[in-house]
């Protein structure tokens, strides 16, 4: 009984590391193929943004404001 419970030890443990394998190598194909589609191109933009307004405004403004407001 004993024998018997090590095997099936031995063949659980064998296959979660052929699992893993097999989940980084889809990972890293998933990677390729992204930058197949996508570009290597790198999409952070940073930067200063000047606006300035001088007239009378009525209205509603939207959209992502992803840094600060300074006036």
């Amino acid at each position: 009984m004993e024998e018997l419970s090590l095997l099936l030890n031995a063949i659980s443990t064998l296959a979660a590391v052929v699992s893993a394998v097999k989940a980084v190598q889809a990972k890293n194909e998933v990677k390729k193929l992204k930058n197949i589609i996508n570009g290597d191109k790198n999409t952070q933009v940073s930067g200063d943004v000047s606006v300035s307004n001088s007239g009378n405004n009525d209205g509603v403004i939207s959209g992502v404001n992803s840094g600060a407001i300074r006036k």
